[in-house]
């Protein structure tokens, strides 16, 4: 199994592999500003139609409070069923409540584009650093923009619009 062929076929039998993925394999990761900061171990098992992935990567992302880089250690941990054709796939999940993904070999998936949908949907958690705060500047402007006009008065985003609906 190399790492950029399509790696959904249903085998007779166990196959394990396993390698390294470098910034040049990640071209969607790149574009959201996130990048590898050394090699990332990869490893699959696949036993006839179920796929095990695992993976390490060392990444560079943005803080979500501060919006710097910081270095956040991922691991991939992954179980799939292959099918041969989509329909199979809607077919499972409208049956099964399973813990696993499935996928299906009409989609021509290649063991890069599944590493690279999980490391792009978990960098997309919450994640910040210690010593990390919010600018000043940006709180201030939040809390001007949420405060009500006058002290007595209680702050209703909604009231104009409901004033308008019931007219």
């Amino acid at each position: 199994m190399n790492k950029s062929k399509s790696i959904l076929e249903v085998i007779d039998g166990k196959q394990t592999e396993q390698g390294y993925f470098v910034n040049s394999d990640f071209l969607r990761l790149k574009d959201t500003g996130s990048y590898l900061l050394s090699k990332g171990f990869w490893s699959s098992n696949q036993n006839f139609n179920s796929l095990e992935l695992y993976g390490e990567f060392n990444l560079k992302i943005t803080c979500t409070r501060c919006l710097k880089k910081i270095s956040r250690k991922i691991i991939v941990k992954k179980k799939y069923i292959i099918f041969n054709t989509t329909n199979e796939v809607i077919k499972y999940y409208k049956q099964e409540r399973s813990r696993f993904d499935a996928v299906s070999i009409e989609e021509k998936l290649t063991l890069i584009l599944l590493f690279e949908e999980e490391l792009l949907f978990k960098t997309t958690n919450i994640y910040f650093h210690s010593n990390c705060s919010l600018p000043s500047k940006h709180i201030k402007e939040i809390k001007l923009r949420s405060e009500p006009d006058d002290e007595n008065q209680t702050h209703k985003p909604f009231l104009s619009l409901k004033q308008k609906l019931h007219k």
